[in-house]
C-alpha cells in the first residue's frame, strides 16, 4: 500500500467517525429533549417537588448541552486550524474520546431504564455507538491532515530564490542594475 493510499484510508476513517460522533451528539441531545417532553412520549411526568424538579431539569440540560457540545466539537475538528495542526487535532480527539466514553456510560443506564422499551434501546444504541466513536477517536488522535501545497506561492518562492541566487553568483551585475547601490558603493570608496 502506498503512502497516498494509506493517507486516503485514514482520511476516510477520520471522516466516518467524525460523522458518527456528530450523530451520537445529536442522539444524546435528543434524549435530553425527551426528558423535557417525558409524559408526551410515555416517560415520567416532571416532578412536582421543587428539589426533584431541579434535578430533573439539570438532567435534561446535561443531556442537551453535552450532546450539542460534542456535535460542535466534531464540526470544529473539520476546520482548517484544527485538522491541519497535530497538537490541536490530537487534543480535540482525545478530549472527545473521553467525552464519548462518559456519554456512553451515562446513556446506557439511569432514568431511561424505567421508560418505554424504545427509550431503553435508544439509550443503549447511543451508548454503544458512543464507545465505538470514542475508541476510534483515541486511535486516530495522532492522524492530523497535512495542509495542501499551494502551487502559486511555491512558484513565486522559487522565482525569488532564483533571483537571489543570480545576485550571489554575479554581485557586480546586481550592483549595476541598481543605481542607488552603485552610488552608495562609490561613497564608501
Amino acid at each position: 500500500m502506498t503512502a497516498s493510499a494509506c493517507a486516503y484510508r485514514i482520511n476516510c476513517a477520520r471522516n466516518l467517525f467524525t460523522f458518527w460522533g456528530a450523530i451520537v451528539g445529536l442522539l444524546f441531545a435528543t434524549q435530553g429533549v425527551l426528558v423535557f417532553v417525558g409524559a408526551a412520549v410515555g416517560h415520567e411526568e416532571p416532578p412536582k417537588d421543587f428539589w426533584k424538579g431541579c434535578q430533573w431539569a439539570a438532567h435534561g440540560v446535561l443531556y442537551v448541552v453535552m450532546g450539542l457540545g460534542c456535535f460542535f466539537f466534531e464540526l470544529r475538528s473539520c476546520c482548517n486550524p484544527v485538522k491541519f495542526h497535530l497538537g490541536w487535532f490530537a487534543a480535540n480527539r482525545v478530549c472527545l474520546a473521553l467525552a464519548y466514553v462518559w456519554l456512553g456510560c451515562y446513556a446506557v443506564g439511569g432514568a431511561w431504564q424505567d421508560g418505554p422499551k424504545w427509550s431503553v434501546v435508544l439509550g443503549q444504541v447511543t451508548g454503544i455507538l458512543s464507545w465505538c466513536v470514542g475508541f476510534a477517536h483515541l486511535m486516530l488522535s495522532g492522524c492530523a491532515e497535512r495542509p495542501p501545497a499551494e502551487p502559486e506561492a511555491h512558484a513565486d518562492n522559487k522565482k525569488v530564490e532564483a533571483a537571489d541566487a543570480e545576485d550571489i553568483e554575479r554581485p557586480h551585475e546586481a550592483a549595476d542594475a541598481n543605481p542607488n547601490a552603485s552610488k552608495s558603493e562609490g561613497r564608501r570608496e
